[in-house]
């Protein structure tokens, strides 16, 4: 067996708890793999020997539950395309649109695609990005592309280009600011896949998938002594939450001074750093969408993880009825 062969698999499984957790959050496969390292039949593997099933589920076992098969005819009736419910379901395209010609709802929703969107969208992004913005398969891309006579990884290219050209603010946020990666890629316009695909062409390492800061550490260990069953990194919609404690409806989160501009030490109504701007703005809308679906929202400072957290230990077990601890 070769050396690296047995890291990587070292590192698969002392990491598998953490991964189940972001599968089942509904990070796909793929994704999984490309930011682990390692390729999507082993981590397959691994997921099924602890009981996971990575397999996409019959469409005609899914029929069992009503209410999911109505919600996917409703939204297909209303617009959605069949690969965004397939992804969205994880189901198989195929099996999906059998079932919908069956039901004499599938309708076939091609739509010319002109030589000036190919033109003007090409030199921008990337076959997948492309598909999204028009509305079509990806084959539908390509072969447009071809009859043009647009080399398919064109665009590719244009990345690598935008990409050097824009290489030290990447690194400094994504280093520097700690910035994750799906908000680096929506603010250039680009897969968070090419970029980590970029920085290890430059020797750089790419970060744990969710890399926790050290007050998570602190409040994880904290959750695990008061016996508090908790998911971490756990996504809702399209917010992530440091914790979600599921039996009481409550998410935690733990606020860094700086990036989140404590009252303490930063006037918010003049921050200079435009990091904590947005990290201000985003947790009004975190806050927002949590009240919305009826969760409740804790929220605890560094400073307070820090200096002061006997309180907060005191404050989890009268929330979570763990006085008797």
């Amino acid at each position: 067996m070769p050396k690296g062969q047995k890291k990587i698999r070292h590192d698969i499984l002392s990491q598998i708890d953490e991964i189940r957790v972001l599968f089942e959050n509904g990070v796909s496969i793929r994704k999984l793999a490309v930011r682990y390292s390692t390729n999507v039949s082993t981590l397959s593997k691994y997921l099924s020997n602890i009981g996971v099933n990575t397999d996409k589920p019959s469409f005609f076992k899914l029929k069992e539950n009503e209410s999911i098969v109505k919600n996917i005819e409703q939204k297909y009736l209303s617009g959605e395309m069949i690969r965004t419910l397939a992804r969205k379901y994880n189901l198989s395209e195929s099996l999906l649109r059998l079932y919908l010609q069956k039901r004499g709802i599938w309708k076939n929703r091609r739509r010319k695609v002109t030589d000036a969107e190919i033109d003007d969208l090409a030199t921008k992004y990337d076959t997948n990005v492309i598909s999204e913005k028009l509305g079509v398969s990806k084959e539908t891309v390509i072969a447009n592309m071809k009859r043009r006579g647009i080399r398919v990884y064109r665009s590719c290219i244009d990345n690598e280009i935008f990409l050097e050209k824009n290489f030290d603010e990447i690194r400094d946020l994504y280093y520097i600011q700690r910035i994750s990666l799906d908000e680096i890629g929506r603010k250039f316009k680009l897969s968070d896949d090419t970029i980590i695909r970029f920085l290890r062409k430059k020797g750089l390492k790419i970060r744990n998938f969710y890399e926790r800061t050290s007050i998570e550490h602190i409040m994880e260990e904290c959750l695990i002594k008061l016996d508090i069953p908790y998911i971490p990194q756990y996504r809702y919609g399209k917010w992530r939450f440091d914790f979600f404690i599921e039996s009481f409806k409550t998410i935690i989160e733990c606020d860094g001074d700086f990036w989140h501009a404590n009252p303490m030490f930063y006037d918010r109504n003049n921050l200079k750093y435009p990091v904590q701007c947005e990290r201000v703005e985003n947790d009004k809308k975190k806050n927002e969408f949590v009240k919305s679906k009826g969760f409740e929202m804790m929220r605890f400072w560094e400073y307070d993880i820090m200096n002061n957290f006997e309180n907060i230990e005191k404050e989890l077990m009268l929330k979570f009825n763990r006085n008797w601890l």
